[in-house]
């Protein structure tokens, strides 16, 4: 609900937006529902990409999140077809 309120206020191009973006990227990623995380790693990361530019930390942070993410899904996918 608060974030729907931020989004209204801010609007979806915000780079606080774009913060909660990554917070709710992060639970998801947690949650180990990767296709989520990425979803919304990826929102944060361009809204911060066209805000701040490719070398802000704010912009790098989502970016590497986001591949760390990748990551973990070629991995699990890996496992489970090593599974007998």
């Amino acid at each position: 609900m608060r974030f729907r309120i931020r989004e209204r206020v801010f609007g979806p191009e915000h780079s606080d937006t774009a913060a909660t973006y990554h917070n709710i990227a992060w639970v998801y990623a947690e949650q180990v529902d990767y296709e989520k995380a990425l979803e919304y790693y990826k929102k944060a990361y361009v809204v911060q990409l066209s805000k701040l530019g490719g070398n802000h930390p704010n912009t790098i942070d989502p970016k590497d999140s986001t591949e760390i993410v990748e990551f973990r899904m070629k991995y699990k996918l890996l496992l489970l077809e090593d599974q007998p």
